[in-house]
């Protein structure tokens, strides 16, 4: 607030911000009330200087926006100008949008014509060389030029595949007519001069000019897939034939010469269409393959007639060894047609005029089809057959059953049985053997021989085990007891590789019923029964005396004992657990005795406690020379429980009034002993 000429000036700035603070501020009295005046005079000079820069900015606005107005109505001006030029413009552009689209119109016309004359023009070509080619072949095919003509019929057949399309026209409905006609006649000519050619007609026929086998079968590979096999067909009713001629009747089996006749007889005429024919005829074409089949067909049928037909069953030894006969000619007759070549050469095509239009490039080689294999063709016609066989061999292997387990002492073969390994070693022999011969029905037949063999020496090996008792010394029910052990392992392991010998050969059909866990779970019976037998025979010691403790000096050799028979006899794998057994077994003894006591008097209870620490030395220092390694956690055990049984033996030798302090003995203390235990020495000291 300043005084100017005699009136008081004040910030109307903080007026406007608070006008009560203000107010309350300058004018507090009646007194200060004089300068009111001065403040509103101010107020209204401030107003005026406010109206005044009010209306010099509305006028600046009025101009402002009279200047945007005139800038707005030029611009669209402007705009409605570019619109006018625009529309000029689409005119003529829509114009020759319409000019592009007819022409695009056009030049696809023209491109579709194009393509039909090109098209029309190969499909001529196609058609012009097409019956300039059937002229060419037909006459080719009448001189028998088969050379020139295969070449021919490979354009011919190609080109009748690339004018199909046109099929519907009447003048290709002509032409592939005439074209089919043309090949179904030379397809017949060219059969006709195979077979006189191979010698395959039944009558007897002549060639008017000489021709090359080669190029009549290279032109029918040509032609047609039909004509080859027609003579594989004819070529092998040929064979049946020659073979009814020549083996009108069934032959007998006890002679092997009339079986080797037949086999021979095949050998020579494949043979000598190897000679005449064989660099001619192709070997795709399975000409001997076919022969083959056909004779096994004829010869399969005899050897049923004679086995079905035939009074009384046949000598095993004569049906095995025709069966065996007929299965290495079966190798050998597969084997040789194996190594002829079952690929197709490639097509040669004949000079074309116009090689732009053909298909391209023939395929060089045709899909290989899967040959039927000779194997068992003729063999297994004796598989309904070989009961006989199968009758023998089973009595074979009970006789030497019978030989092997009447011998009164077995002898032993690195601690199995001979008898094991010769009854699984004739088992092997005769697997081998009926492998050999079969692996459906016979294989089959023979494993349930196998089993009731096996099953007869498991109850052999149990009626062996029965004869033990307590009355045979400790080497010897341990020595027979680990024979019988070691024997039952050799044996389970025998009948695994039996079962996966037989399950690798045997057919499909078969393997599920090849089983031989009821056998194998008998012998694991016997087993058990041989080591729980060692056991209770070798770790039982004897009966507990009250106040007698004079059998504790023979428990420690005992111990000792059992565990050197065991190394000795068992296997090797048995050791550990025998020496287990027998350690608790004595630790047990001892407490037992322990507790039997009636009475302790201080002697007694220090010779015990004496005989606690010499059987210790002996199960953790004297084993240790034997057992290495020892079983797990043999040592914890060993310690753990004679701790206890010395802590009980201390408890008895106390003096009297010490019980109170018995209670840190407790488990439940820390200590090693329970309360009954604890109890039951508390009272055989208070007797004492």
């Amino acid at each position: 607030m300043e005084a100017t000429d005699g009136k008081v000036q004040y910030d109307l700035s903080k007026f406007i911000e608070s006008p009560v603070d203000f107010i309350n501020e300058h004018f507090v009295d009646e007194y200060s009330l004089s300068g009111i005046e001065s403040l509103i005079s101010g107020m209204n000079e401030e107003i005026r200087k406010q109206d005044s820069r009010l209306m010099e900015m509305v006028k600046e606005k009025a101009i402002t926006g009279q200047m945007a107005y005139e800038k707005f109505e030029k611009l669209q001006c402007a705009t409605n100008d570019l619109i006018h030029q625009m529309a000029d413009i689409q005119t003529p552009t829509l114009r020759s949008e319409q000019s592009l689209k007819i022409l695009t119109a056009d030049i696809r016309a023209l491109n579709r014509a194009k393509i039909n004359i090109c098209n029309t023009i190969v499909n001529m070509k196609r058609l012009l060389m097409l019956s300039t080619m059937l002229e060419s072949l037909g006459e080719k095919a009448k001189n028998r030029k088969y050379d020139e003509a295969s070449g021919l019929a490979v354009v011919v057949k190609e080109l009748c595949q690339l004018i199909q399309p046109l099929r519907e026209a009447p003048p290709v409905i002509k032409l592939l007519t005439s074209c089919k006609n043309l090949m179904n006649d030379l397809k017949q000519q060219l059969i006709e001069d195979l077979e006189i050619m191979l010698s395959l007609n039944t009558t007897q026929g002549y060639l008017d000019i000489p021709l090359e086998l080669e190029d009549v079968c290279k032109c029918a590979d040509a032609l047609d897939e039909d004509i080859r096999k027609h003579i594989a067909s004819k070529y092998a009713k040929y064979i049946t034939q020659s073979y009814e001629s020549m083996f009108p009747m069934s032959f007998d089996l006890k002679s092997l010469d009339h079986i080797n006749e037949r086999f021979a007889w095949l050998r020579r005429i494949i043979s000598d269409f190897d000679e005449l024919y064989g660099n001619a005829v192709p070997e795709h074409w399975n000409i001997q393959a076919s022969g083959a089949w056909a004779f096994f067909e004829s010869c399969r049928s005899q050897i049923v007639s004679m086995l079905t037909t035939t009074d009384g069953p046949f000598e095993p030894s004569v049906l095995l060894t025709s069966l065996l006969r007929c299965k290495e000619f079966e190798q050998e007759l597969d084997y040789r047609l194996m190594n002829y070549s079952k690929e197709k050469p490639p097509l040669q095509r004949h000079d074309v005029e116009f090689p732009e239009v053909m298909a391209g490039e023939l395929p060089s080689k045709t899909p290989r089809q899967h040959e039927r294999s000779l194997r068992g063709v003729l063999s297994r016609c004796f598989e309904n057959f070989l009961g006989s066989w199968i009758t023998n061999e089973e009595k074979q292997l009970q006789q030497l059953f019978n030989n092997i387990v009447s011998v009164a002492e077995d002898d032993v073969i690195m601690q199995v049985l001979r008898s094991a390994k010769e009854l699984f070693t004739a088992i092997s022999v005769r697997l081998k053997a009926v492998m050999a011969v079969s692996c459906e029905q016979t294989l089959f037949e023979m494993s349930m021989v196998f089993k009731r063999v096996i099953a007869k020496y498991q109850g052999y090996l149990h009626d062996r085990l029965g004869k033990l008792d307590k009355n045979n010394t400790l080497a010897i029910i341990a020595k027979r007891s680990g024979h019988i052990i070691a024997t039952c392992d050799y044996c389970m392991e025998s009948l695994e590789h039996l079962h996966d010998e037989i399950v690798e050969a045997i057919a499909p059909a078969y393997k599920e019923l090849i089983n031989f866990s009821v056998e194998k779970e008998k012998i694991a019976v016997t087993k058990s029964d041989a080591v729980r037998k060692f056991l209770d025979y070798n770790c039982s010691f004897g009966p507990i005396k009250p106040n007698d403790s004079s059998p504790l000096k023979e428990l420690q050799e005992r111990v000792l004992d059992v565990i050197n028979l065991a190394a000795e006899h068992l296997p090797p794998g048995y050791l550990n657990y025998v020496t287990n057994k027998v350690t608790r077994g004595a630790l047990s003894h001892l407490r037992n005795v322990i507790f039997s006591l009636t009475s302790a008097t201080e002697m007694h209870c220090q010779q015990l406690l004496l005989d606690s620490y010499s059987l210790q030395k002996l199960l953790t220092e004297e084993v240790r020379k034997t057992v290495d390694p020892l079983p797990l956690g043999y040592m914890e055990a060993v310690t753990s429980e004679m701790g206890k049984i010395q802590t009980l033996l201390k408890v008895l030798n106390s003096p009297e009034g010490h019980t109170d302090a018995f209670d840190a003995l407790l488990v439940e203390n820390g200590g090693n002993c329970t309360r009954e235990e604890l109890d039951r020495i508390l009272a055989i000291k208070a007797n004492g």
